[in-house]
Order: C-alpha cells, then structure tokens, then sequence
C-alpha cells in the first residue's frame, strides 16, 4: 500500500525504523552483530537486562514496526501486514516471552523516536517556505501543478554517521549560459533528446524514482488523484 510520503520523507521514515530493528537484534544478542550503534551521531544505545526472556523476531518486529507507526502519517496502512507477520511469529512463543518482547520492543521505539526528534526535523517545519526568485537560473514550480520546493531545508537535518555534508562535497552544476555550445545547454539538449524517444524500461525508472507519490491524471480541467509506488 501506499503512504503518500515523498522518497524524502521515506529516507528518514525507513531510517528510523531500521536503527530500531538493529537495536533490537543487537541488544538480544549483541555478540553476534556488530555495534553499529556506537557509531551514530548523539546517540546513546539501549540496554536489555540479559536476565529477560525475548523472542528475537518479535522484539525486532515490534521495535521496527513502532517507529514506521509513529512516523508515517497514514499508520494505518501498516497495521495489517504488521498483525500478519506478529501473529505469525508468536504461534507457539510463551505468553510470558511474547509480553516481554513486545515491552521491550516498544522501549526501542522509544528510545529511537526520541533521538529522532533530535535531528532538526521538526525544526524545518517552521520554516518558511522557499522564495522563489526571478532570476534566470533559478528553480522555479512547473506545470501542471506547480507544487511548491520539496524539503529545501533536508540539508540542516542532522546526519547520521558522518560528520557533516562536507565529507562529500560536489562540484556545482555547468554554469547557466544561453550559449549553445555550454555544457548546460548540451545537458539539456541531451535529455531534451532522450525523452524524445523513450524506451519501456526508461519510462519504467523514470516513474520509480518520481518523487511525487500524486500522480496526477489531467483530462482538460479536470483533475484526477492518483498514488502509485515510490521509492
């Protein structure tokens, strides 16, 4: 099912979720799985007494599922798949363990959702919104719909691993010249002539990597929704 979240948001949606998941592994087991945990930005890992009794699947199911249910704004869409694979996994665990894992595997959430809260996202939602200027080389909302910057401010977010951006820094695009023998201009041309004559499979990425979830149909003034799978 679809979320309706740009790949933007899914980035640190599945982020997240993830870092849950393998806190979980490694807190049930954590000679066997290396500490990644160590290595994130401003984070201090979680501890399960080694006295608790835990089923390894579901307390990772629980930790990862928690965390998608508390950043994804349709969690609903989750629910049932989520009630299938934990049904599924606690056939035949005691009782006992199965409210131990699913305890600690909320405790995880937790834990992660609250250093997640850290990382200047929030901040970026007060914001406000990206000026568009008129100069020539500016990016400007196109038709048909005209939708506004897509997280203009996704670069102050904190990292995970790495220090800063600057670790890999890259050269800035051709220079804006209406010249016709530019490099921007034969970028331009390139994929002026390319999208002239796609393939199946060209039209096939394109769509996956379409940051828009809305797809959006238009039959003259008419305006028809539609969500398809991103990444």
């Amino acid at each position: 099912k679809k979320s309706g979240i740009s790949p933007v948001l899914a980035t640190r949606v599945y982020l997240y979720a993830n870092i849950a998941s393998y806190q979980a592994m490694h807190s049930f087991n954590p000679s066997k799985s290396t500490n990644l945990m160590e290595e994130l930005n401003d984070y201090l890992p979680y501890t399960i007494p080694h006295s608790i009794a835990l089923d390894s699947n579901l307390i990772v199911l629980q930790a990862y599922y928690q965390v998608l249910h508390d950043l994804i704004y349709e969690e609903g869409i989750i629910d049932e798949t989520y009630r299938y694979f934990w049904n599924e996994l606690s056939d035949n665990v005691p009782q006992g363990i199965v409210e131990n894992s699913l305890f600690y595997g909320n405790q995880i959430a937790n834990h992660v959702l609250e250093w997640a809260s850290k990382d200047g996202y929030l901040q970026t939602k007060s914001q406000p919104f990206y000026v568009v200027s008129n100069t020539e080389i500016s990016w400007r909302p196109t038709p048909p719909d005209y939708r506004r910057a897509l997280e203009p401010y996704w670069g102050s977010l904190r990292p995970a691993i790495i220090d800063s951006l600057s670790q890999f820094s890259v050269g800035p695009p051709p220079s804006y010249f209406h010249d016709t023998d530019s490099g921007l201009v034969d970028e331009a041309g390139y994929v002026f002539s390319l999208s002239r004559a796609l393939t199946g499979e060209q039209v096939g990425a394109a769509l996956f990597w379409d940051d828009n979830p809305d797809m959006n149909r238009y039959i003259g003034h008419e305006v028809q929704p539609r969500r398809h799978v991103n990444p």
